[in-house]
């Protein structure tokens, strides 16, 4: 838990790090708006720098997804695990993450509202088909698109269980953010061992902790 913690913090400074490059650059732009009759400023990101501000967060979130699962398999599996094991990434995550780069920028890639909410859905359908990617992609590190194609089938396989599995990961994450954000580093790493205890258990697998 202590370590994932840790990787998390770490995330979420780079996070502000590209927060404050957009700003630099002139992605985010100020909208002045009205509010109860004082006037306020509003800052959002420009088409562009929220582009690039999900596939930057698609990016890392997809390795972050990997560094937690490769650790997550290890502690499940044999009930340990040091901080060396968290960082035993296939060969291809840089795959792996671009994927899931591209994924996250799709909803927003086109600005008219109708298209975004369609896309929105289908993202979060594919989002459930490949909450097990990361897991299988550590398991067995040859292509990303493998890795999509196998956590798709154990969901399919186990619809019902990964679908309360990640309701019960959706509330832990909500409750974590509404504890002052400071859950957060307690809510995903639980997550992230009750996903991989999932993975082995639909394996059929002996699970240590």
């Amino acid at each position: 838990i202590g370590v994932s913690a840790l990787l998390i913090v770490g995330f979420l400074i780079v996070s502000i790090l590209i927060s404050l490059i957009l700003t630099a650059l002139g992605l985010v732009v100020a909208a002045p708006t009205v509010a109860t009759g004082d006037s306020v400023v509003i800052t959002t990101l420009s088409y562009g720098g929220q582009l690039i501000s999900n596939a930057v967060s698609g990016f890392l979130g997809g390795v972050l997804a990997l560094i937690l699962a490769t650790g997550m398999l290890r502690i499940v599996r044999t009930g340990t695990a040091t901080l060396g094991d968290f960082f035993k990434l296939p060969p291809t995550w840089a795959a792996y993450a671009g994927i899931m780069a591209l994924l996250t920028v799709i909803p927003v890639a086109v600005p008219v509202a109708a298209v975004e909410v369609l896309l929105s859905i289908i993202s979060l359908a594919v989002s459930v088909a490949i909450m097990f990617a990361a897991y299988h992609l550590v398991d067995a590190p040859t292509s990303p698109l493998a890795a999509f194609t196998s956590s798709a089938q154990m969901v399919q396989a186990n619809l019902g269980q990964s679908i309360l599995a990640l309701l019960i990961g959706v509330g832990l994450s909500i409750a974590g953010v509404l504890a002052c954000g400071v859950g957060v580093l307690v809510a995903v790493p639980i997550v992230s061992v009750l996903t991989a205890s999932l993975y082995c258990g639909f394996r059929r697998e002996t699970i240590a902790a």
